[in-house]
Parts: structure tokens; sequence; C-alpha cells
């Protein structure tokens, strides 16, 4: 993209040949005008807003330092080189007051100012790419702010919205008003239990992806996965949202009933709210209003249920509270809280008891090896299996099973 400047000199000749003489189309610079006055040059420079200026110093009327500094009064950022007769410290000093880039003494060698140009060009160019560059960043950083902000609304991370950060408040339009259409895969949560962790990542990003593509001409729009298996699209509530949310949400329907046709074990539920609200607790409202329309849609209880049978099936794994969260989609903290609140007992309590009625099952009902059935249960080392057994059952693997057999032995006896 070419610039722009502007010659400001009293002297018509020195204005033709600096017009005439700099290859300025090759610099990729375009004249946007002359004056040869202070004033005629702040009327034109207020319509123009030139990138650059050349400016002799000594004019009548106005001069060209009493310009510049009028100029920068009102905020103009043009670069000016400066053109002058007069080789005095004062003007250079003052110059230099005002930002001036360049001091030329006339007569002009118009090989120095045209190589003098070029040089300012690219630092031009080099400073708006620079300040391109950062106002992307901000966008980024504010967005993601933002999407963080919703994220643990809707998650129920952050219920006072006086936890929010400053920084984060700040980037969050008060006037802006949202919508929301929530996204869920009924079923997910038994269908997905056998799968494994890259299993259930290709999946999710499989329908984000598809989510993105739908969404990403929509100006304002937020895609967040809220749990697993549940998506909130949030679009901005501008004039005509209603027709774009429907439209919208139709598409998306369209896009996951042939992703989900191949697995008819889950299908997708679309709800479109019905109410603008602002991006703070309001939407967390919005969010439970939007899952008290989807009658079929998982308690947290149910949500707990399928968590303890996630973890039922992966015993032999070291599975840890931070993965079971994961696959439901929610902070480790906040899992842990629900879990304590609906199970009565504390995730590892939950998972060494489980682990403890497995290998006494395996222990009464097997001839595998005490090692093998340690590792069955989560525990690679033997040592430290036989450790958390006895605690649990007050009494050693070896034993476990010793004791079980003669109970068995007794039994069958009475029974001949």
């Amino acid at each position: 993209m070419n610039l722009t400047a502007m010659l400001v000199d009293d002297e018509l000749p020195i204005l033709e040949n600096l017009s005439l003489i700099l290859p300025w189309e090759d610099m990729g610079i375009e004249i946007t005008g002359t004056a040869r006055s202070g004033v005629e040059a702040l009327d034109k420079v207020a319509v123009s807003h030139p990138d650059i200026m050349l400016c002799d110093i000594r004019m009548p009327t106005m001069d060209g330092l009493e310009l510049i500094r009028i100029l920068r009064e009102r905020g103009e950022l043009c670069e000016i080189i400066l053109l002058t007769g007069y080789q005095q410290f004062e003007y250079a000093r003052t110059a230099i007051r005002y930002n001036v880039h360049e001091y030329i003494c006339k007569p002009i060698d118009y090989s120095d100012l045209e190589n003098k140009l070029r040089e300012l060009t690219e630092q031009i160019h080099k400073k708006r790419m620079e300040s391109e560059s950062e106002r992307h960043r901000n966008i980024e950083m504010e967005n993601w702010i933002r999407h963080k902000h919703v994220t643990e609304l809707l998650r129920g991370e952050k219920e006072n919205p006086s936890s929010c950060p400053v920084q984060s408040l700040e980037t969050l339009p008060s006037t802006d008003r949202y919508t929301m259409i929530l996204v869920d895969a009924e079923g997910y949560f038994r269908h997905s239990i056998g799968w494994s962790g890259d299993q259930h990542q290709q999946w999710h990003d499989e329908i984000h992806s598809s989510l993105r593509d739908l969404t990403e001409d929509i100006e304002g729009s937020m895609i967040t996965n809220i749990r697993k298996g549940e998506w909130g699209i949030v679009l901005k509530a501008s004039i005509g949202w209603e027709i774009r949310a429907d439209q919208l949400a139709q598409r998306i329907q369209r896009r996951l009933d042939a992703v989900f046709a191949i697995d008819s074990a889950m299908k997708a539920r679309i709800i479109v709210d019905d109410k603008p609200v602002c991006l703070d607790h309001q939407i967390t409202d919005r969010y439970r209003h939007c899952q008290k329309q989807g009658a079929s849609r998982p308690s947290v209880s149910e949500w707990i249920k399928s968590a303890c049978e996630y973890m039922d099936t992966h015993l032999d794994q070291d599975l840890g509270i931070d993965e079971v969260a994961d696959w439901l989609g929610i902070s480790s903290s906040y899992f842990c809280q629900l879990f304590k609140s609906h199970v009565g007992v504390t995730f590892v309590e939950y998972m060494t008891h489980k682990r403890m009625e497995t290998a006494a099952l395996l222990l009464s009902t097997t001839e595998w090896s005490i090692t093998s059935i340690g590792e069955a249960t989560g525990y690679k080392e033997r040592r430290y299996f036989s450790k958390v057994f006895h605690k649990h059952f007050h009494m050693k693997p070896s034993e476990y099973r010793q004791s079980h057999r003669k109970a068995t032995s007794l039994e069958e006896e009475m029974h001949t």
C-alpha cells in the first residue's frame, strides 16, 4: 500500500522540482497535495492526513515550525522533513522538540533526499507492521480472556462475577448482548466409556472443527467446550440475530446428524436460547435455562454415575482425578466437590475400595499370581499392592486367598 505525502514551500520552483525530480511512484509514495503557506497546509492536512510532509521553515504568515506545532497539537502523526536555507541551531533544536524526522538544508541534494525518503518509507512500513502485529496480539488476548471467562461461567467454576480478574472484565463490553446455542451429544457418556484418551480427543476435535467451520464467518462468535459431549456457541445479538441463530442451529443439526448417523448410540440435540444477555453471571442463568429445556439431558447424578462406570472400567490403569475430570469436561476441583457430595467418599477412597473388591474377587476365583492381580487392579508394585490390601482387609493377599479356600472347602464338605 502506497504512502502519501504533502509538499509545503512558498517557492513555486521548489515545489515543482520536488514533484518532478523525485521518483515518487517508484518509492511507493503518492503526492496528495501541495501548499505554498502554512495556513493553506493546515486546511489540506486536515482533509488528507498525509504520512509524510516535506516542509520549508521560512514562509510568510505562518512559518514551518509554527505549522508543525499546530499539527502536533491536533494529533497529526505524519513524519516531517524540514527544508531550510538557514543552518541555525535554534531551528534544529525546535525541530527535535516537535519530533521532526529530518532537517535538510537548501540547496537540496535530491539524490540525498531520495535516499532519506526511501529509508523513511521502510521505517514507516516496519512500524506499521509492528503496530498491526501488536493489534492482532491484543485482539487474540482479549478473545482468549473473553473465551476463558465465558467457559468458566458456563462450567460453574466462576459463580461469583466479582472473582473475574480486572483485566478480564475490562475486555467485556458492558453494552453488548449475546445469545447462546447449546449443543449436546446425547448418549455420549455411556457410549464413550471404553474409549481411549486419543479416541476422546479425536472425536471432540472432529465435532469442534465442524462447529468452527459453521461459525467462522459469524462476527463475535465463540465456541466453548463446556464439558465433554457438550458445547456452548455464544453469538453477538445484533440486529437479526434470531434468524441467524435459527439458521445456524439448523446447519449444526444437519452436520451433526450426519456425523452421528454412523453410530446410532448418540444423537445431537440443539437448543437455541431466546434471551440475549451480557457476558456475566446472566449467561450462567441462561445456560441453566437451556439445560432445563432439554428434558432428556443427563442430571449431575447421572454424570457421576457415568464417571463411576468409567472409573470401574479403568481400575487397571493409573487413573487420576485430572483424567476423569477431563473426561467429564470440568475442572478437577469442581469434580472433587461433585463426586464427594453425590457419592459420599473421595475419589481416592472410591478407587481404592473398587480395586480392593476386584482384587478380592480375583484372589478367590482365579489362580492368578498376586503380582498379576495387583497389576490388574492398578498396582504395578506387588509390595505396595500388598500393603494397601492389608490395610483394607487386615490380612495379606495370600492369607485372604488361603482363608477363602478354607471357607470354600468347609462349605463343600457341608454339602457332601
